[in-house]
């Protein structure tokens, strides 16, 4: 026999489920914003990691240009099974292109702080969302000291995946 709200068993079991219920729903979505930072925040470092290890190969020729001869593990560190894209480009000190995706976004489009020498940021990207880092260095050359950037970008689906797995 089901009680009914009329008894107080009945009353009792709904006024008890209601709150719970709800308490479980608020708890479930923390879990998910954290889950999703979490996420972020561990890609964030696999990111800056991947643009370190390119950042590590940039070069000044003997005729005052940059050089980067990007080593494969930088970019593979960032891709996985779930189609995940990954883009690059590297700028000198004139802002001329070096290497990578020149299309790409520069913190400077978007609205970065410039006064930061690692900068995080969210764009587009060929019509999809992209999570990216720019990083400035600067070497010194025979012509004198040479500054670059080093922008790595990702599409968002393994952070996606991660948020899932981890919630």
């Amino acid at each position: 026999m089901r009680p009914s709200l009329t008894s107080l068993r009945g009353r009792l079991v709904f006024w008890l489920a209601v709150p719970l219920v709800g308490a479980a729903m608020v708890v479930a979505l923390q879990a998910a914003g954290g889950a999703r930072q979490n996420a972020d925040n561990i890609l964030d470092r696999v990111l800056l990691s991947s643009a370190l290890a390119i950042a590590d190969r940039v070069i000044i020729e003997s005729g005052g240009a940059v050089e980067v001869d990007v080593p494969y593990v930088a970019l593979d560190m960032l891709t996985s099974a779930a189609q995940n894209r990954v883009f690059y480009r590297v700028n000198d000190d004139e802002d001329d292109f070096v290497t990578g995706y020149s299309d790409l976004p520069t913190p400077e489009e978007v609205g970065g702080d410039l006064l930061e020498p690692t900068i995080f940021y969210d764009s587009t990207y060929r019509g999809e969302a992209i999570r990216a880092v720019a990083l400035w260095g600067a070497l010194s050359g025979p012509s004198g000291p040479r500054s670059y950037t080093v922008i790595v970008a990702e599409t968002p689906e393994r952070r996606a995946g991660l948020a899932r797995e981890v919630a």
